[in-house]
């Protein structure tokens, strides 16, 4: 098989819900901690003295250190408000959609270099305008949604499509060099340059398809796995 594909798992909003609420708990409960631990330390130190020095450099060591937690789990949480927001909502409608038409590309093409090689006229034409429809309809859906994905993410998009379409180009001129039939030894060293070049880079698309996977998971907050 050229390429590995994968069924497009998308989270139900009960999932979301559910890693939502983990995550709210767990920063809760460091707060609390925090809180908690501040409070017993100041109660600590206020029995050496409330005006003596080492008190009050002490109390300020102390305010500095848990205001700086504090703001981190406040940063934090907007994040986690941001995620699961209106505007994550849609921008995990458009990366579904984005994957979904980058899969059908894969499809076609490796349908393209397999079904080629046999085909008759009628059927060539057929398997060019499928994988044509299909690049077609994949740009058409990212051009104007991919402000919804970030920078990192589109350019992982763009080392695949444009890896896919290499591999293309590099196929379709091994095949019209094998179709003038008995080659000179200089076409005989282009096509085999050309074939060199075509293992290379399908060699390429399943990794960095596992990697496009791995990203959008990412984005859409998927826990890593160890």
């Amino acid at each position: 098989m050229l390429f590995r594909s994968y069924k497009q798992y998308r989270p139900t909003s009960k999932t979301i819900a559910v890693a939502f609420s983990h995550k709210v708990c767990g920063l809760v409960q460091k707060y609390m901690f925090s809180t908690i631990l501040t409070a017993i330390i100041t109660a600590l130190v206020t029995g050496l003295g409330s005006r003596g020095l080492l008190t009050w450099y002490l109390q300020a060591r102390i305010k500095h250190k848990y205001e700086a937690a504090i703001k981190k789990l406040e940063s934090e949480l907007e994040q986690q408000n941001f995620r699961y927001s209106t505007v994550f909502v849609k921008t995990e409608e458009n990366i579904s959609l984005i994957y979904e038409k980058l899969l059908k590309v894969l499809d076609a093409l490796e349908d393209y270099t397999k079904i080629m090689k046999d085909a008759d006229k009628p059927q060539a034409l057929a398997q060019i305008k499928i994988l044509n429809d299909a690049i077609t309809d994949f740009y058409r859906i990212y051009h104007p949604k991919k402000i919804y994905v970030r920078k990192k993410t589109r350019n992982q998009i763009s080392d695949l499509m444009n890896t896919s379409i290499s591999l293309l180009r590099a196929y379709n001129m091994g095949e019209q060099l094998r179709a003038y039939g008995d080659l000179t030894p200089a076409g005989q060293e282009q096509l085999h340059k050309l074939d060199a070049k075509f293992d290379m880079l399908q060699s390429k698309v399943s990794p960095l398809l596992l990697s496009l996977e791995d990203e959008f998971q990412e984005v859409l907050g998927f826990p890593k796995e160890n």
